[in-house]
């Protein structure tokens, strides 16, 4: 009888490739063709668009009242011109684009650093974006404004000023925010808003401060542009959840 030769067996390689590579191209199908995060901020641009425009209306609308009601009311500085009057109080015409600028780069830039440096868990995130902790957050927020704007009147020293504020500016962040991503935009925040007023203040005749400590501006100064930090850094959080843009993060 002929002997039957003995075929080596065929490697399973090649399969486990094709069927690998269906499965992926099964998955890029699901998510639109192709499951690039470039591709899926652009079909979630709409909604970045909805988040911009919610960031800039509540920064245009939230600063200017705390700016003009905690300062401007407490003479801490001076608009010239304040061509602009509202509930009684006055400011300018370019504040409120300047709050509306700040409250899309924080309201914007947390979310984005939740989801793509920090990797902020979605527990973190779901905790301080809920209603009650974003209110509280802004109330806190426009109460170290007025208490800054307050002892500023009374002619409470810059430095004891500073001391006093310190404290309620870590407390922002450690009560409602709380989370690396948010303690990184707080410090941001507390750096990049007194260097811009530095430039306005030297580089225009916009605006002055009444008691000017160094560069034109107080030294507390930082302190409540750091609680702004949790403030509209979560409310920006929960609009991002509303409109699904941190869905699978």
């Amino acid at each position: 009888a002929p002997r039957r030769l003995n075929r080596p067996a065929r490697p399973r390689h090649g399969r486990q490739i094709i069927s690998m590579h269906r499965a992926g191209s099964a998955d890029a199908a699901d998510d639109g063709g192709d499951p690039s995060s470039v591709v899926k901020l652009s079909k979630q641009l709409p909604a970045w668009m909805l988040q911009f425009t919610a960031m800039a209306s509540a920064g245009a609308l939230l600063g200017s009242l705390s700016d003009a009601l905690c300062h401007g009311r407490y003479e801490v500085l001076h608009y010239t011109p304040a061509d602009l009057s509202f509930f009684g109080l006055s400011s300018a015409r370019w504040v409120p684009p300047l709050f509306a600028l700040a409250g899309v780069i924080i309201g914007t830039g947390l979310p984005l650093l939740d989801r793509w440096l920090f990797k902020t868990p979605a527990a973190q995130r779901t905790r301080s974006a809920v209603v009650g902790n974003v209110l509280l957050g802004i109330v806190w927020f426009a109460a170290v404004y007025l208490v800054s704007g307050v002892l500023s009147y009374y002619g409470v020293d810059s430095a004891v000023e500073a001391a006093l504020l310190t404290p309620l500016a870590a407390l922002s962040w450690a009560v409602f925010e709380a989370t690396p991503a948010g303690l990184v935009m707080s410090f941001a925040t507390a750096a990049g808003g007194p260097l811009i007023e530095v430039g306005l203040v030297n580089w225009t005749d916009l605006y002055a401060y009444s008691r000017p400590d160094v560069l034109g501006v107080p030294v507390w100064l930082p302190l409540v542009y750091f609680c702004g930090g949790p403030a509209v850094g979560n409310l920006g959080r929960a609009v991002a959840q509303k409109l699904g843009l941190m869905d699978g993060s």
